[in-house]
């Protein structure tokens, strides 16, 4: 099968839209506190009737509970994904017949259910291979449920490839997950912790 190419200005595959990063953002809101690291479950695009359609831009490795991590994207931005083990792996390898990480990179896959959930820079790192720094919260799309929308591969013309970013990237998005030192918190004393 051969790759296809589609290098219109501003929207390189027409079949994905620009939507992942305002609505990670708004799920998100003014309040990233959650006692819960779940942000939203079944995840969808909200913002303009679309398709739940990105990308596998990459696999990166199996967790210890043997769920995939990956790369997804839409047509403007990135985002860590993980595939959970059962349901998504297992439903999808029963239904194709095959791995799904088999010759399914660049293609564009139809996400039926997902959730957004917040995870600790610890465990991105571990479970995502990454030597990430600093006190961004970092939210990851949980894919429960999936299949492919297109069985040709497709890639982005290096120009469109390059200018990818991630939504963690979005100054909105570091605007709302920056961690930040809350001194009050620190001075509460409930005489649980000794502060130093």
């Amino acid at each position: 099968m051969s790759s296809q190419n589609n290098d219109n200005t501003g929207v390189p595959i027409r079949v994905l839209s620009s939507w992942l990063s305002k609505d990670v953002i708004n799920s998100i809101g003014q309040n990233t506190n959650y006692v819960n690291p779940i942000v939203r479950k079944n995840f969808k695009p909200t913002l303009m009737k679309v398709s739940f359609l990105l990308r596998i831009l990459e696999f990166i490795s199996p967790t210890e509970s043997m769920d995939i991590t990956a790369i997804l994207s839409d047509s403007t931005h990135k985002i860590l994904s993980i595939f959970k083990f059962d349901p998504a792996i297992v439903d999808f390898e029963n239904r194709y017949h095959q791995r799904m990480t088999y010759n399914t990179v660049n293609r564009i896959i139809h996400i039926k259910k997902a959730n957004l959930k917040f995870m600790t820079i610890d465990s991105v790192n571990k479970d995502f291979k990454l030597n990430l720094k600093g006190a961004l919260d970092i939210v990851v799309l949980e894919i429960l449920d999936f299949e492919l929308f297109l069985i040709d591969e497709y890639r982005f013309v290096n120009s469109i490839e390059s200018r990818l970013e991630f939504v963690y990237d979005d100054p909105e998005y570091d605007q709302l997950c920056r961690t930040k030192t809350n001194t009050e918190i620190f001075n509460y004393d409930d005489g649980l912790i000794n502060s130093p």
